[in-house]
């Protein structure tokens, strides 16, 4: 239905394409069937089925060409040979070129390093959606929220002031291992 809506990540892409592999083209093959494009005409603020994100630029440029009408976010920095350090810090140029082909960047959120960095992105009419919200933890090492961190205060209490703290920058949207506290974080 229209409940449900979807965050696909095309991951480790050059890898699959080694191994002879077209990843690009079997998910744009698998989403068309289902209608899962964005209705025409919607307002461009309402949330569409997909969105579809990778670190690699080249795969974003294939899927356009292969499905022009899913959302594409480019993560960042991005992972296509000789681009890790020219992609890891916020500029207009970057913004620019990630506009010719995305609708959204996904940066890793210590590079978004004030509220400036943000409007650069927005400038260039792209949604920003870093990446990833979970405080001192780590995606393999979990810790139980209330545990009291060096500044004396608990890791929950830390991770919601880093969530308000870059939503009042003004990012659209986040990734987080914490969903509840992101509502939480939201709300206030």
């Amino acid at each position: 239905g229209d409940r449900a809506h979807l965050y696909i990540e095309m991951k480790y892409v050059p890898f699959y394409e080694s191994m002879g592999k077209d990843l690009v083209a079997a998910l744009a093959k698998t989403l068309k069937p289902h209608r899962l494009e964005p209705a025409a005409g919607k307002n461009s603020s309402d949330r569409p089925p997909v969105f579809i994100q990778s670190f690699s630029k080249a795969s974003l440029l294939k899927l356009k060409k292969l499905a022009p009408s899913f959302p594409r976010i480019q993560l960042l920095p991005m992972e296509d040979p000789g681009r890790e350090t020219e992609t890891a810090k916020v500029t207009e140029g970057l913004a620019r070129e990630v506009a010719v082909y995305a609708q959204g960047a996904g940066p890793a959120k210590e590079m978004l390093r004030t509220a400036d960095d943000v409007t650069t992105f927005h400038r260039a009419g792209l949604k920003i959606h870093p990446f990833t919200f979970r405080g001192s933890t780590t995606a393999s090492t979990r810790r139980p929220l209330s545990d009291v961190e060096k500044n004396g205060r608990s890791l929950r209490e830390n991770l919601l002031d880093e969530m308000r703290r870059y939503r009042q920058m003004g990012i659209d949207g986040g990734f987080t291992d914490y969903p509840d506290l992101w509502r939480v974080a939201a709300d206030r």
